[in-house]
């Protein structure tokens, strides 16, 4: 793995009198960007571990647009624009527009899918990031953002990545807080 992989967090002791920098630790960790789901492909679109089940059949169809817009690595559902992708997350009224039935619908179609932990919703001190899909059912990308893992870890996800991807993955996730690691990623520009 070559440099470009790797990232650094150095940390400083001050003098409290002087502010004088005593000493350095520098710390050196694999980038977490490069963990791979589902070790033995190479990209994925649509990733099936699990089946899914729906009682009402046109969930079959939601899922289906919501899988069309869902962001490599991070599974974050977001807004396309003539085949490119825009980066701006989805709401429950954009996925209603997306899909054509009412917000009302596809709010219960939501609802399901958190019952389910098809779908989560990440949004911190009242600021909303987005819907992200569960890679055990689809995935974009091949290598899982750390974010992406936390939410759905306990949901089906570290069995499909290697546990020297688990123990990169946890070695990031403990050097920084979630509300770090949310805010540099989706940081406003």
């Amino acid at each position: 793995m070559n440099s470009k992989h790797r990232y650094s967090q150095v940390t400083a002791i001050l003098d409290n009198e002087t502010g004088e920098v005593i000493a350095e630790k520098k710390k050196t960790y694999i980038s977490p960007n490069y963990v791979r789901f589902k070790e033995n492909y190479k990209f994925t679109k649509t990733y099936h571990t699990q089946l899914l089940h729906f009682d009402n059949k046109a969930y079959y169809k939601y899922f289906y647009f919501c899988e069309q817009h869902l962001e490599a690595g991070t599974n974050r559902l977001i807004e396309r624009s003539k085949e490119m992708f825009t980066g701006k997350s989805l709401t429950s009224k954009d996925l209603s527009v997306i899909c054509a039935v009412s917000k009302e619908t596809m709010d219960s179609f939501i609802k399901f899918c958190f019952s389910k932990k098809i779908i989560r919703k990440l949004d911190i001190d009242n600021q909303f990031f987005g819907y992200f899909m569960n890679p055990i059912y689809a995935f974009n990308g091949n290598a899982i953002d750390p974010i992406l893992y936390l939410m759905f870890k306990d949901y089906g996800v570290k069995e499909h990545i290697s546990q020297s991807g688990i123990n990169t993955l946890n070695q990031y996730i403990d050097s920084f807080s979630e509300k770090q690691m949310i805010e540099n990623r989706y940081k406003k520009a």
